[in-house]
């Protein structure tokens, strides 16, 4: 009979002070809190912003606690956070980066978004957004020959916000006039370390309904109405990307519901959101 294996000293240790960690860190960042949509969360689902806005972790520090983060999940964050700075060094040590790791606001749209890094190759200016992912991503995305829809919106974003932002510092000065109309969506392979990029070029179509959409997700936050269901409950959007599941599909045992092979991540469904054809 084979012995069972036990969790030893140090992995309790590392676990224990990982969610320390996080803990800590959202506890701090209650401290300053202020109610704005975040471009990775709530870009997606207008239900999903919406849940996200109404959370009590947004109102009652005490809300926030251990049960709320797992290992997992805050050790793969780190993870991310390590290849962030490493790519971002050697965009340093190539003398083509402008700017890294920035956070700017819109205080209209009450949007808030961290930066990646901005780099200038051939005097061009690139917004560069940098996605860590998992081997069966990086092939799924290899084989539909086209990046997530959600992470060009969220670079759609991220131009809103540099058109708002760049004649206030530090914009203004980096910037000196030039436009940044190219991003450059870099995926990093988690298990291989393969790299594979996208270009994506600034679609004001697609700004204009961001804008419209977000404009929409107050309304309904300010009005207390939630927004109507957009995904069906085998939908990648609710079966992985989502912690509100059960308040959208309470008739169905989440653990039970199915997907097809060829919707193992979601980037076939992401693009109903919108009217895509019309960015194309």
């Amino acid at each position: 009979m084979k012995n069972k294996i036990k969790k030893g000293i140090l992995s309790t240790l590392i676990e224990n002070q990982v969610i320390k960690r996080s803990l800590e860190y959202s506890q701090e960042k209650f401290d300053h809190i202020k109610l704005y949509l975040n471009p990775s969360q709530d870009f997606m689902c207008a239900r999903k912003a919406y849940f996200n806005l109404n959370h009590p972790r947004n109102f009652q520090k005490n809300t926030i606690n251990a049960k709320d983060f797992t290992f997992e999940e805050e050790f793969a964050k780190e993870q991310g956070n390590d290849v962030h700075r490493f790519l971002q060094q050697v965009f340093v040590d190539s003398n083509i980066s402008i700017l890294n790791e920035f956070t700017l606001e819109d205080e209209d749209l009450k949007i808030r978004a961290r930066f990646d890094s901005i780099v200038e190759i051939n005097k061009q200016l690139y917004l560069v957004e940098i996605k860590s992912v998992k081997e069966r991503v990086m092939e799924y995305i290899m084989n539909n020959g086209n990046s997530d829809m959600e992470h060009v919106k969220q670079i759609h974003i991220y131009f809103l916000l540099i058109d708002k932002n760049k004649d206030r510092e530090p914009l203004k000065s980096i910037l000196n006039g030039k436009k940044v109309d190219n991003a450059i969506l870099l995926y990093v392979n988690k298990n291989n370390q393969s790299l594979l990029e996208f270009a994506v070029r600034k679609n004001n179509t697609m700004i204009n309904d961001l804008k419209q959409y977000v404009k929409s997700v107050w309304d309904h936050y300010n009005q207390k109405n939630i927004p109507e269901l957009q995904f069906q409950a085998n939908s990648p959007e609710c079966l992985y990307r989502c912690q509100y599941y059960d308040k959208c599909h309470p008739k169905h045992i989440k653990a039970t519901v199915k997907l097809s092979d060829r919707d193992v991540w979601g980037s076939s469904v992401a693009s109903q959101m919108f009217d895509s054809p019309r960015w194309g």
